[in-house]
């Protein structure tokens, strides 16, 4: 069903992708790849604010009476949502949020990383990563030392070409 979804919705068939969603949902409800796509498509439609209702009320379902594992999913698409819809403070506090609460997960800090830095904060960028890598083994917190460096030396370069001296190279943004 999910890949009839899609099918639909590339063959511009946006009412019967959305049906083959809503029945793959009624069926397995923590569908995240379900959820992903019915976003994408309201998104799509325009009824962005219809789709972070959805996804508000299907967090609050999955966090209450205490935070279930799948939380963490709905969470981290519906700050992608809230990022998509100008309302990145509200994703920034969602993901300190949910930082907070999987506490062993480095994805939401890596999340706030990405965040701070499309927004130029270099500074918090690079607090979020240094944090998110106290979450992960020593292979893949090399690999977000590679992003903090790309990072840092990006931000070198658009220091550099504001003042008129761009001689600074090194690796582009990721």
């Amino acid at each position: 069903r999910l890949l009839l979804a899609e099918l639909r919705r590339q063959g511009n068939d946006r009412s019967g992708a959305e049906r083959e969603l809503r029945q793959l949902l009624s069926l397995n409800p923590d569908r995240l790849e379900a959820l992903q796509l019915l976003t994408l498509l309201q998104l799509e439609q325009g009824r962005g604010g219809q789709a972070q209702a959805q996804l508000r009320e299907r967090l609050a379902k999955a966090s209450k009476p205490e935070v279930k594992p799948q939380a963490l999913g709905i969470g981290l698409l519906l700050g992608d949502l809230d990022q998509r819809l100008g309302q990145a403070d509200q994703a920034a506090g969602l993901y300190s949020q949910l930082a907070t609460d999987f506490p062993k997960d480095p994805r939401p800090l890596l999340a706030l990383a990405l965040l701070r830095q499309q927004r130029g904060d270099g500074q918090g960028a690079q607090e979020a990563l240094v944090q998110a890598r106290g979450r992960q083994g020593e292979a893949n917190g090399r690999n977000l030392d590679a992003v903090a460096s790309a990072w840092g030396l990006s931000g070198l370069r658009q220091s550099a070409t504001a003042s008129g001296t761009s001689n600074v190279t090194g690796p582009s943004q990721p």
